[in-house]
């Protein structure tokens, strides 16, 4: 009998080892970089885009400014479309970041206007409260600078980074890169 209850403890011990490991494992896999790397979540700072492909790590400011980008907003940094566009895993997240420097603003979107983002990639956005949102490219396109499109409320979960096209600043086009909600 005392043999039945140690052989019934140990087995139990041994299933919640492989239990925690498997958290632990999937845990771990889910907060890793597209490089492999391992992603310190506690470091996470609100309201900021990382992609880790092209070393993109930026905050995204809030204007409140109702249907536009205010140039203040966007000399520093990235910015979201309007207060309407900035609810992460609600709809269409719209974020515009320039691609050329100037001596007005810095460049976050380099990368993005130079189209190093392609279908696949991860892009991860954390928003006001710290909640990570991760989403995967499923469209890169270019666009005339007046197609308002890609900017309209959708119920699909999706995130849009716009930015001019490199290096045809300040041209008359627009890259667009799409990315469908994959992890909340």
């Amino acid at each position: 009998m005392i043999v039945k209850r140690n052989k019934k403890k140990i087995i139990l011990v041994l299933l919640t080892f492989v239990l925690i490991g498997v958290i632990y494992f999937v845990t771990r896999e889910n907060n890793k970089t597209e490089n492999g790397e391992l992603l310190n979540l506690s470091n996470l700072k609100p309201n900021h885009l990382i992609i880790s492909k092209i070393s993109l790590d930026e905050p995204v400011y809030d204007d409140k400014k109702q249907g536009a980008v205010s140039d203040d907003f966007l000399a520093k940094g990235l910015s979201y479309y309007d207060e309407n566009t900035n609810k992460p895993g609600q709809g269409n997240v719209v974020i515009f970041g320039h691609s050329a420097v100037t001596s007005k603003h810095s460049a976050p979107f380099k990368k993005v206007g130079k189209g190093e983002l392609q279908k696949g990639d991860k892009i991860m956005l954390i928003d006001k409260n710290k909640e990570r949102f991760v989403y995967e490219v499923s469209e890169t396109k270019t666009v005339s600078a007046d197609d308002f499109s890609i900017i309209k409320p959708t119920t699909k979960k999706i995130i849009t980074l716009v930015t001019c096209v490199a290096p045809d600043f300040p041209g008359d086009k627009r890259l667009v890169v799409i990315g469908s909600l994959k992890q909340q």
